[in-house]
């Protein structure tokens, strides 16, 4: 049985690469080499484009593998080798790098629903809750963003804190992930500049081992506005690059 799915995961890899054949909008029904219609019927999910690309080639391959795993998670664990020769050498490498980015994306999501949970699983966890003398039966389970929370949101906008502050000559600094699809950091830049403070640095990269972690922009009345490359709506997204940037703006250093 098991050398029978195999046999068959590869001539479903092998009709991908040989788009040419397919008949019926995007069903494989033939394969050259195979008598008669195969055992199985593929949809590649898409309609096939009239000049198939290698791109594409690439992308439904990807496309294919995910969705077939998803049909036999027992294989998740197996080692993955994509081969291939003449032109299809010019092909595999690109659907490596289409795998491999679908892995990492995965790999991010995951990571990022794993801290979630594990900060809910600390609160909630009795030794924890006994460290902070939360007396028992007091509080509810927590949650890290409780919607439904009853608290009036009775700040309708922090920008008058913020001048106030900055006036008294407090230092602060005020960053966003690039990537923040919550709060754009072009919507942070653009109530900074409202407060027509005059800028003392202007806009530059900040760095990491010669590598670019962000861009930033230091005004007057000590307040700096920064960037972090890759960082999304939370510290955790980025945390070794939000650490850094920290540390050098207590201390007193330019970012």
């Amino acid at each position: 049985m098991g050398s029978w799915i195999l046999k068959s995961l590869l001539l479903k890899l092998l009709v991908l690469l040989i788009q040419n054949h397919a008949d019926g909008g995007s069903i494989v029904r033939y394969l050259p080499g195979f008598e008669g219609p195969l055992p199985f019927e593929l949809e590649t999910g898409n309609q096939l484009s009239d000049t198939p690309s290698d791109t594409e080639v690439a992308k439904r391959v990807n496309e294919f593998l995910r969705k077939w795993l998803a049909k036999h998670p027992e294989y998740f664990s197996n080692p993955l080798y994509v081969a291939g020769n003449s032109y299809s050498g010019i092909v595999i490498p690109a659907i490596v790098q289409e795998i491999s980015n679908e892995c990492l994306k995965l790999v991010e999501e995951f990571k990022q629903t794993y801290r979630y949970s594990l900060s809910e699983y600390w609160a909630n966890n009795e030794s924890v809750r006994k460290a902070l003398k939360v007396v028992k039966g007091t509080i509810g389970k927590w949650k890290r963003c409780d919607y439904n929370m009853r608290c009036p949101h009775d700040i309708i906008s922090s920008i008058p804190y913020h001048l106030n502050n900055s006036i008294k000559g407090y230092r602060s600094l005020i960053f966003s992930g690039d990537h923040d699809m919550t709060i754009p950091y072009v919507a942070t830049q653009a109530w900074i500049r409202s407060l027509n403070y005059s800028v003392t640095e202007k806009w530059r990269p900040w760095m990491i081992l010669d590598k670019v972690a962000g861009y930033t922009k230091t005004y007057a009345n000590k307040m700096t506005f920064a960037t972090v490359k890759g960082g999304g709506h939370t510290l955790e997204y980025k945390p070794e690059e939000n650490s850094i940037m920290f540390k050098r703006w207590i201390s007193g250093q330019l970012l």
